[in-house]
């Protein structure tokens, strides 16, 4: 059988053009660089996941997704109608990330493209 991630060329920049799970993966690892009491604007997160201006609504719906299962939490602050959200990590989003690089090197997990780049 091949391994189809040798075969697929990967641009090094615009939109990366793989399931949604890997740009969750690509958010969390993010949030996980930042300190553990920091957060992040939304335009930091869309700036990092490799996502266009043009998708900003594909981002919120990952936000909104991610915040559902309870990976990141939403702090909302400023005044009314001039709000801004920011995001955190909970620890159930940092032992997604834990877990998957306890992996070993070499595991067949990351033939996927979900997991390329963790």
């Amino acid at each position: 059988m091949k391994n189809p991630s040798k075969h697929r060329i990967r641009l090094p920049k615009g939109r990366k053009n793989l399931p949604r799970d890997n740009t969750k993966l690509t958010i969390i690892k993010y949030l996980l660089s930042k300190d553990t009491a920091s957060t992040a604007s939304l335009y930091e997160i869309l700036h990092h996941a490799g996502i266009s201006m043009y998708d900003y609504p594909y981002l919120k719906k990952i936000l909104q997704e991610m915040k559902d299962s309870g990976w990141i939490k939403k702090i909302v602050s400023g005044p009314m109608g001039r709000e801004k959200s920011h995001y955190s990590l909970t620890e159930r989003g940092r032992q997604i990330l834990m877990t998957i690089k306890n992996f070993e090197k070499n595991h067949p997990i990351f033939d996927l493209d979900t997991f390329h780049g963790i």
